[in-house]
């Protein structure tokens, strides 16, 4: 009998396990062929949704509650020889023109050209005025809305301090707008734009960025940066943080820096109110002759029979450099006082007023009483009246409706004085 014979006799007295064989190298088979497909299915999809979310973006600069100068994305552009893309982002909900339908916690981006740039896009507001938005399409469907109807957004206003803390204002911490819808973003223009690491799609609303600072008092300040990747060098975090060193100005750490020619001195300030421990550390390690201060809201300054309710009180580090700045009179357990007042009330609140410093607005000022040391040369009320008039450059106008009570130390006299 042949070798063929007996295989094929082999077979077919065997043929039922043989065919069990049979299937189960086909089930296999499909299986781990199905497996490679569905595999490069999901990569694929995966790349997609990248590629639609983040566009050519290799880094992106993300500060917690922080604002800086859109300067700094043509600075980094030119360092590091790519595309740099300022965006300002903001937390909001948008509703239809009759309220019928609102989506909250929605996206709001103030973006330009270069946003569009990142994503290899076109910007859908172009020729747009500025009371414009553009919309993606999960939101525009959520919504039910198509390009020309009105749609009214919402925009919880940036503080400088958390919400929680007592000097923040409860009122105007929204803005409200009525735009008109300018184009509807799918995937290919950037629309599903999100730096979020899930796959639900993000609701966004893209507005222009000069008019979006302009609503909330931030202008040429944004709170991201996207860099795009370089095809001829590989943009790592270490060269993009050697890059933001060298163009960071102060104004990016929202600083700023005066001189206090009357005292020879240099002073730095922030808008938020508190300036963080890594700078202060920073300068008074660069240079030995500063000192802090620090001024804050209290709820009272009392004596044994006279109490002053929410004042401002100025502490400062009593190191040599601060020779200049306070009185050599001034102990430790001391307070320099120039004047006393039953209270003070503005027309504004505390907040704005720290974040327009330039328009102040009225004071009244309730039963003041001057606390006047004279001297030779004039007196301590005539060197604040004087630096308050003269400061910066420009000219402040005082008005008083009533007679100022004045107590002179030293001087056995009582003196009215009307400014």
């Amino acid at each position: 009998m042949s070798l063929f014979k007996l295989a094929k006799r082999s077979l077919g007295f065997y043929w039922r396990t043989n065919l069990g064989v049979l299937l189960a190298v086909m089930v296999s088979a499909a299986v781990l062929i199905g497996a490679l497909v569905v595999g490069d299915s999901v990569r694929y999809s995966l790349k997609s949704m990248v590629k639609a979310r983040l566009g050519q973006t290799q880094l992106a600069l993300i500060p917690q509650n922080r604002f800086f100068t859109d300067e700094l994305a043509g600075k980094l552009s030119k360092k590091l020889d790519t595309t740099v893309a300022p965006v300002l982002q903001l937390r909001g909900l948008i509703a239809n023109s009759d309220g019928s339908k609102r989506q909250n916690r929605i996206e709001v981006l103030g973006v330009d050209d270069r946003f569009y740039k990142i994503g290899t896009a076109e910007n859908p507001m172009l020729e747009s005025q500025n009371q414009a938005v553009a919309l993606n399409e999960s939101l525009a469907e959520k919504l039910g809305v198509n390009v020309g109807d009105e749609v009214v957004l919402r925009l919880e206003k940036p503080s400088l301090m958390p919400r929680d803390v007592p000097l923040t204002p409860d009122s105007d911490l929204t803005l409200a707008f009525r735009l008109v819808v300018e184009a509807i973003a799918d995937e290919s223009d950037f629309g599903s734009f999100s730096l979020k690491a899930n796959q639900v799609t993000s609701l966004n609303a893209f507005v222009r960025l000069k008019w979006l600072q302009q609503q909330i008092d931030r202008s040429s300040q944004v709170n991201m940066l996207l860099l795009a990747d370089n095809a001829s060098q590989d943009i790592t975090v270490e060269k993009a943080n050697e890059a933001i060193k060298e163009c960071w100005q102060l104004a990016d750490a929202d600083l700023e820096l005066r001189s206090l020619k009357k005292n020879g001195m240099f002073e730095i300030r922030s808008r938020r109110v508190f300036i963080d421990e890594s700078i202060t550390s920073a300068e008074v390690d660069t240079v030995n002759s500063s000192f802090g201060v620090l001024t804050y809201f209290v709820n009272e300054i009392s004596s044994p029979d006279k109490a002053a309710p929410y004042s401002m009180v100025t502490a400062v580090d009593t190191s040599a450099g601060a020779g200049g700045f306070i009185p050599e009179v001034l102990k430790d357990d001391e307070a320099g006082i120039l004047a006393e007042v039953a209270r003070i009330t503005s027309q504004k609140p505390l907040l704005a007023l720290a974040g327009n410093q330039k328009q102040l607005g009225s004071f009244t000022i309730h039963q003041p009483r001057a606390l006047v040391e004279v001297r030779e040369s004039g007196s301590n009320l005539e060197d604040v009246l004087r630096e308050l008039l003269e400061s910066d450059g420009e000219t402040t106008e005082l008005q008083c409706s009533r007679p100022l009570e004045a107590s002179v130390s030293r001087f056995p006299l009582s003196v009215i004085m009307i400014f």
